[in-house]
Formats: structure tokens, C-alpha cells, sequence
């Protein structure tokens, strides 16, 4: 299975462990994974479960349930439980196709991503042509 033998980038670990660390705390970064360039800004895993949370409402059932296991691996994260550093969560993310369109044009996208799909990066947003 493709990416299933790749190592993890030490230096992009690096810089996940230090958003997870310090609350606040971003970096903007371009990633290319398999071909596609993802661009946004690198925030804490918490902050990617807290934001997603919002996305579900407590009205209905099904949308409850999806929020309460947000909200439990958002607990899992504050007390430490989260084992290693497996993905990369990114919010105002754009995915570029190979004419430089970005997908989506507008709004804030949250992105979660498996680090070890993640084949290069760079410090820095791309921008749309």
C-alpha cells in the first residue's frame, strides 16, 4: 500500500509537536501530498477538534453523537492520552490543482491529513493565480 512503509518527517514533527505545545501558536506551511499541494496555516490537533466541533450542532441525534466524540478526544488531548504524532492539521487550507486553482476558493477549511502521506513541505502559504 503506498505510504504505508514511509517515515515520518522529523523536522515537520517538530514543528507539529511545537503548535500542539503552545497554545496559539501557528505556522504557515505548504504541503505537497501525492502530487497536491495543500496550503494553510499548521494548528494544534485541540484546536482542530474544538473548530470541528462547532461544525455539529447538540439539536438532532446523530449530530450529537459526532460531538460528543469530538469532545472526548479533544479530553484525550488536554490530559496527554493522544499516542504519538500521526497527523497534520491545518485550518485555512487550500488544495491546489495543477493549474494553480485553489479548491475551495473562499471560506476556512479545516484539513487533517496523515503525516506519513505528506511527501515534502515548505514554510510559507501559496497563494491562488
Amino acid at each position: 500500500m503506498a505510504g504505508s512503509n514511509k517515515e515520518k518527517d522529523v523536522i515537520l514533527q517538530l514543528m507539529i509537536e511545537s503548535v500542539n505545545e503552545h497554545e496559539d501558536y501557528e505556522i504557515p506551511i505548504t504541503l505537497n501530498v501525492h502530487g497536491t499541494l495543500v496550503s494553510g496555516n499548521l494548528v494544534s490537533a485541540e484546536y482542530y477538534f474544538q473548530e470541528l466541533m462547532e461544525a455539529f450542532s447538540e439539536d438532532n441525534d446523530a449530530d450529537k453523537q459526532i460531538y460528543d466524540k469530538l469532545e472526548k478526544a479533544t479530553h484525550h488531548l488536554e490530559s496527554g492520552e493522544e499516542p504519538g504524532i500521526n497527523y497534520v492539521h491545518m485550518k485555512e487550507a487550500k488544495m491546489f490543482d495543477e493549474s494553480g486553482t485553489a479548491i475551495p476558493s473562499k471560506g476556512n477549511v479545516l484539513w487533517r491529513g496523515k503525516m506519513k502521506e505528506v511527501d515534502g513541505f515548505f514554510i510559507g502559504k501559496v497563494k491562488e493565480s
